[in-house]
């Protein structure tokens, strides 16, 4: 073998995401902190990412969700509509985020070159979640998530080096994030961009 592709969540992470931080661009803290809530407990799939989300907001308000679009890997976000609160979008920022929210934007990349994953929340008037990115959405807040580094990743990683096999990361994450983590296990150069 000359060559190991692996991915880094659940290979070099432990898989478990935690809410590290939410940075609002909100003034009403309250109503994104219930919207946060209300998208964790209305998603049935509740990967890693919604289930930290749901532990950090676990107070679900009693919204009533008329139609959802599940999160996909191509896409990179999901939607849903509640009835009377309109449509939230929970994805990458910079897949979701509107040209105009240079400041997030901005935010979101250098907290992804520390290692952090980033999510953003967004908002629409939309009733109904849309299959595309609606063009009147608001940016409500952003997210940090951290998924803790295996112990054993590096050491792992080093005998792979002593018997000569490259090893290359292979991941759909920010590649400034998955770069980070690569090389807090001695890993540099090695993230293919997958998205």
């Amino acid at each position: 073998m000359d060559v190991l592709c692996l991915d880094k969540t659940g290979t070099l992470t432990e898989g478990t995401l935690q809410l590290t931080e939410t940075v609002y661009y909100s003034l009403n803290r309250d109503e994104v902190s219930r919207a946060l809530a209300a998208v964790a407990a209305a998603d049935q799939e509740q990967n890693a990412t919604v289930r930290a989300i749901g532990a950090a907001f676990p107070n679900a308000p009693d919204w009533r969700a008329v139609s959802k679009m599940p999160f996909s890997s191509q896409t990179k976000w999901q939607a849903v509509s509640f009835e009377g609160h309109g449509t939230f979008i929970l994805g990458a920022p910079d897949v979701v985020l509107p040209y105009q929210a240079d400041e997030a934007l901005l935010f979101c990349r250098e907290a992804a070159e520390k290692g952090a994953r980033t999510l953003a929340l967004l908002q629409s008037p939309a009733q109904t979640a849309p299959e595309t990115l609606p063009e009147d959405r608001r940016v409500l807040a952003v997210l940090l998530m951290t998924d803790q580094v295996r112990p054993d990743a590096g050491n792992v990683l080093n005998y792979f080096k002593a018997q000569g096999v490259e090893v290359r990361v292979i991941s759909g994450d920010h590649l400034a994030t998955v770069a980070r983590i690569c090389e807090s296990v001695g890993l540099t150069g090695a993230c293919v961009d997958a998205r």
